[in-house]
C-alpha cells in the first residue's frame, strides 16, 4: 500500500510538470456570450421569467427553470426571482422576439419588475432518455440600457462523447457522495440530474470566476483524487471484511 501511494505521488508530480498550473485553460464547449465581468458583478437583482417552449413538455420546462434558480443561488452572483410568463407586468412585452428591446420597452420592464436586470429565454429542445437531449436559449438583458449582458444558445446531448466527460467530472467534484452508487450515471438516466448538470454549466459561462477547466485540474488532481477516493473504499470496504 506504501509502495503505491510513493507511486501515484510520483506519478502527479510528473504529471504537474508537464501540463504545468499556468497553461490555458480547457474550455466548456458551450455556445455563449457575455458582454464583460464588471456589467453582471454590478448586477444585484435579476428577474428570471420561467422559460417558455412549444417543444411539448412544458413541465421539463418547468424544471429547468427551478434547476436553473437553485444554480445561480448557489453561486450567491445576485438575487433572483422567477415569474410567470403570464404575470401580469409581462402582459405588454414580447418575451419571446430576439431583436433588441427598445428604450421604451426596458423602461416598461424597470418600473413594473424594479430589478437592474431580466433573464428569460426559452426551452428549444427536449429529447427523453435514453438519448438525452435539452436545447436552452436564454437572455441576461439590463434594464437600465437595454444592453445584452449574457446569452446561452446551444443544446447539450448525453450520447457526445465529451458531455459524458463533463457530466461525470460535475458528479464527482459537486455532488461528491450525494448519487452513490450512481454517481454520473443520474446525469444520463434522469433527466433532473440531466438538468442539474445543464444548469451548471450554464452559470458558468456567467461567472467570470468559474467558466473554464484547468488543464491542470483535468489531468492531474482530479485523477489524483479519484485514485485517493477508490483506495479509500478500497481499504474502507477491507476493514468491514475483517
Amino acid at each position: 500500500m506504501k509502495q503505491r501511494i510513493c507511486l501515484l505521488v510520483a506519478l502527479a508530480a510528473a504529471l504537474s510538470a508537464m501540463t504545468g498550473c499556468t497553461n490555458p485553460s480547457q474550455p466548456l464547449g458551450v455556445n455563449y456570450y457575455r458582454a464583460g465581468d464588471a456589467d453582471i458583478e454590478n448586477i444585484s437583482r435579476v428577474v428570471f421569467v420561467n422559460l417558455s417552449e412549444d417543444v411539448g413538455y412544458p413541465e421539463i420546462a418547468e424544471r429547468m427553470t427551478q434547476a436553473l434558480q437553485e444554480a445561480l443561488l448557489q453561486k450567491g452572483m445576485f438575487r433572483v426571482d422567477v415569474i410567470s410568463k403570464d404575470h401580469t407586468d409581462l402582459r405588454d412585452l414580447d418575451m419571446k422576439k430576439r431583436d433588441p428591446y427598445t428604450i421604451a420597452e426596458m423602461v416598461a420592464i424597470r418600473k413594473s419588475l424594479r430589478c437592474d436586470a431580466i433573464l428569460f429565454g426559452k426551452m428549444i429542445r427536449y429529447q427523453p432518455y435514453p438519448n438525452t437531449q435539452i436545447g436552452l436559449y436564454l437572455r441576461l438583458v439590463d434594464v437600465k440600457n437595454g444592453r445584452l449582458l449574457w446569452a446561452v444558445d446551444d443544446t447539450w446531448d448525453t450520447t457526445d462523447r465529451e458531455t459524458y466527460r463533463q457530466i461525470k467530472n460535475y458528479y464527482f467534484d459537486e455532488m461528491r457522495e450525494t448519487y452513490e452508487p450512481a454517481e454520473e450515471e443520474m446525469g444520463i438516466m434522469s433527466t433532473e440530474g440531466f438538468q442539474k448538470f445543464v444548469a451548471h454549466q450554464v452559470v458558468l459561462t456567467m461567472d467570470p470566476l468559474g467558466k473554464n477547466e484547468t488543464r491542470a485540474k483535468r489531468y492531474v488532481y482530479r485523477p489524483a483524487e479519484r485514485m485517493g477516493r477508490h483506495t479509500t473504499q478500497v481499504t474502507k470496504d477491507v476493514v468491514e471484511d475483517y
